[in-house]
């Protein structure tokens, strides 16, 4: 099904995802357990709070609700390979998800925030999906620049 989200956004959706994409195929398990200093999580939790958000957001899009409370087991973080899979999986269920919206439900629909007392239409919620993404990417720069690593061409021009 095309929707107006699929036919203007899903180009974009995916050049975002492709930078995690991008970043795991260069790591590997032992990298997963660097930590900057003070109360930061470690590479691999970084990168297990990237996939919650994205499981959070894709039933949002389903239940029309964000509820901030579900959380992957950790062992997700100590392999790039279990991650990869993992990610492939909740991209799948994502683009899946938002084809499967009709122009009625994103035109009309909010997505209640309860935890915040508020609701954004599904356009907003998109959006701020992939502004969710793109703070993430922030975050791993940062990571990848401690480890002295280079940046995926397409990081480097979207986060720097």
């Amino acid at each position: 099904m095309s929707n107006m989200i699929v036919s203007q956004f899903m180009g974009i959706l995916k050049l975002t995802i492709q930078i995690r994409i991008d970043v795991l195929a260069m790591l590997a398990d032992t990298d997963l357990a660097y930590k900057l200093p003070g109360v930061n999580p470690t590479l691999g939790e970084l990168f297990k709070e990237i996939g919650e958000m994205i499981h959070i957001y894709t039933e949002s899009f389903k239940t029309f609700e964000l509820d901030y409370t579900y959380h992957h087991d950790d062992e997700i973080c100590d392999s790039v390979k279990a991650l990869q899979m993992w990610f492939q999986e909740l991209d799948a269920r994502l683009y899946a998800t938002l084809e499967n919206l009709t122009d009625e439900q994103i035109n009309t629909q909010m997505i209640q925030r309860p935890q915040f007392g508020e609701a954004f239409s599904v356009s907003v919620n998109f959006h701020t999906l992939r502004e969710g993404f793109l703070i993430y990417y922030g975050k791993l720069s940062c990571y990848l620049k401690a480890m002295d690593r280079s940046l995926p061409q397409q990081m480097q021009k979207w986060i720097g």
